[in-house]
């Protein structure tokens, strides 16, 4: 389903000798991601090949994301005096805008 593989994921993340449970969160953030590609495109299953070259793109970038978000929360933090408010926002419209040359020209979706 992905359009990645988690060897290359991890490598991303600089996480050398991994655990089979991070194996396991690897592929299940690059199928997330991959989802939601397909989501994005309107497209009902996996890409046919070839595959674009923006989708692994893509893929590992989202997955990369929604590996921290175990570990720390997007958005934007505001500091004032002794406050400190934090401002949510939308991390997948970067990803949306990106596959925007598919939409457009490849006709996938």
């Amino acid at each position: 389903m992905a359009y990645g593989t988690t060897d290359e994921l991890l490598r991303r993340l600089n996480i050398t000798g991994p655990t089979a449970a991070q194996v396991d969160q690897a592929q299940m953030c690059l199928d997330a991601a991959a989802s939601e590609i397909n989501w994005d495109l309107d497209y009902q299953g996996d890409v046919p090949p070839p595959v674009p070259t923006l989708l692994p793109i893509v893929n590992y970038g989202r997955a990369r994301e929604l590996w921290n978000l175990g570990y720390a929360t997007f958005g934007a933090a505001i500091l004032a005096s002794d406050l400190l408010a934090y401002a949510g926002n939308d991390s997948w419209m970067r990803w949306h805008r990106m596959l925007d040359p598919l939409r457009v020209h490849e006709g996938i979706a």
